[in-house]
């Protein structure tokens, strides 16, 4: 009897721990719509104000823990910021769209497309970089003097698909989710557009992408972004365990001035550094620098 009665304890111990840790980490469920079409608003930054972070999925949801974060800040481009404390975070999050104003393209008759090769094509030697979720690589492009009134109609940019020994955890991922960002000579973001890669995709060496909008070159140059959202699985959640990392991005070594930037998307701001003060990114020495290269399918107008 008293053998039963320990045993009885001992289960009722581990029960209370359990559920202490659990209501110690409360993580809630939300979702972002948009306040004019209550429709839901995919892949939206959510900064969770304390070097943390994550994204809205593609149903608008996403969650937080309630317990550990004090405010919240949420982004997309095409919508105004929304901030507020955890106490006041509502389970509907609204955001109000804001206009996009781009400078107005007329295309002549006699223009012609023409490709702009910048740094990945000049070197042999690459190295390959595993694309953390939540990180974005930016490089600065000027334009070419060879170019009319440039519009960038496309571009290629350089990944590269690293398929690891086939498990049942790996089959769940349907794609990662990436964005293309542009930004200024400034550093505001003027133009963002999602990526989709998909895990069977034979990605080699580049991945083109087709603009959604054209966008003007102009001569004081363009700052070019890749962001890694993350994976997702089946449900079209996303995926945070590593053994799920597998696209990776291509540098360049090279002589040049380097022009390449780093950012942790929640950290520290998201503040950029340039990759020559991080070459704990790369994990090796250099005397050269490593650029991020990319080719700009260009419209000469």
């Amino acid at each position: 009897m008293l053998y039963v009665i320990h045993i009885m304890k001992y289960i009722i111990s581990i029960f209370l721990f359990l559920t202490s840790q659990i209501s110690y980490s409360q993580y809630k469920p939300f979702i972002i719509i948009d306040q004019q079409t209550n429709k839901p608003i995919p892949f939206c930054a959510v900064d969770f104000l304390n070097n943390d972070g994550t994204f809205s999925d593609e149903s608008g949801f996403f969650l937080a823990d309630i317990e550990q974060i004090k405010k919240i800040k949420v982004t997309h481009l095409s919508y105004e910021t929304f901030e507020t404390k955890i106490f006041n975070l509502p389970d509907t999050i609204k955001l109000n769209s804001k206009p996009i104003v781009l400078k107005e393209i007329v295309i002549n008759k006699n223009s012609y497309s023409k490709n702009l090769r910048v740094g990945y094509y000049k070197s042999k030697s690459v190295l390959s970089v595993v694309f953390l979720p939540k990180t974005e690589f930016i490089v600065f492009i000027k334009s070419s003097k060879s170019f009319i009134n440039p519009i960038i109609e496309s571009l290629e940019i350089p990944l590269k698909i690293s398929k690891p020994s086939i498990s049942s955890s790996v089959k769940e991922i349907i794609y990662g989710v990436l964005q293309l960002n542009i930004y200024d000579n400034h550093k505001n973001k003027i133009y963002s557009q999602i990526i989709k890669v998909t895990v069977e995709e034979n990605i080699k060496n580049i991945k083109p992408i087709k603009l959604e909008e054209d966008i003007c070159f102009p001569t004081e140059g363009l700052f070019f972004g890749i962001e890694m959202i993350g994976y997702v699985d089946n449900q079209n959640s996303f995926i945070t365990t590593k053994k799920h990392e597998m696209i990776a991005i291509k540098f360049i070594e090279s002589k040049e001035a380097n022009q390449t930037f780093y950012k942790n998307i929640f950290y520290s701001n998201g503040d950029w550094n340039l990759l020559e003060k991080n070459l704990n990114v790369f994990h090796i020495n250099s005397k050269n620098n490593f650029n991020l290269g990319l080719v700009l399918n260009l419209l000469s107008n």
